[in-house]
């Protein structure tokens, strides 16, 4: 009977290891939803026209973190020393800026405001730093004049929202420990009693 009950301990021991430890991988790993996530990666596009070229590079972007876009000119004869390209971020027509449903990756009209901007483009290239404020996707669209040749180029951009909150809502960098050791502590209890 003894030997019974030892070995349904060691059983019922070697389940509850396993269960703590998937929820400890879940709780360190911030769940299981990321990884299905696709990772952001950069953009870069480029226009030519008669000699001279626009490259657009877009950084993989999350809302509320400054992206620094990088705008450059090229041409086959000489750039003047400097030169304006003006910048313009739009709601995609894909996501209607009446919804506002944020979660779903559309755009929240009361969040997004389109952006104008130009941009000082000295010895070939020149930056635009953007903090964007929904997440959503997006049309950039850069353009330029240079030696009467128009210049432009768009891109479709994808706003990430900010990382998940973790299991049950938890968003403190501390709370992922505390709980770990909670769980370790509830197991070395239960190892004990056993």
């Amino acid at each position: 009977m003894i030997r019974t009950r030892s070995n349904g301990a060691v059983f019922m021991l070697s389940i509850l290891s396993i269960l703590f430890s998937s929820c400890m991988h879940s709780i360190m790993m911030g769940g299981h939803s990321g990884h299905d996530e696709g990772q952001a990666v950069s953009i870069i596009k480029e226009t030519s026209t008669n000699g001279h070229t626009l490259s657009v590079t877009v950084p993989a972007m999350t809302v509320q973190k400054e992206a620094l876009i990088l705008i450059a000119l090229r041409s086959v004869s000489t750039l003047p020393d400097s030169a304006m390209v003006h910048v313009m971020i739009t709601a995609s027509d894909a996501d209607h800026p009446s919804s506002h449903e944020d979660h779903n990756g559309m755009v929240n009209a009361q969040e997004f405001q389109p952006v104008h901007q130009n941009v000082a483009i000295r010895n070939g290239s020149g930056t635009f730093p953007y903090t964007p404020t929904a997440a959503g996707r997006f049309t950039l669209t850069a353009s330029s004049t240079i030696d009467s040749v128009a210049l432009r180029s768009e891109i479709n951009v994808t706003v990430s929202a900010t990382k998940g909150r973790g299991m049950m809502g938890m968003g403190s960098g501390w709370d992922y420990p505390i709980i770990g050791g909670i769980l370790m502590g509830t197991m070395m209890i239960l190892r004990w009693v056993i």
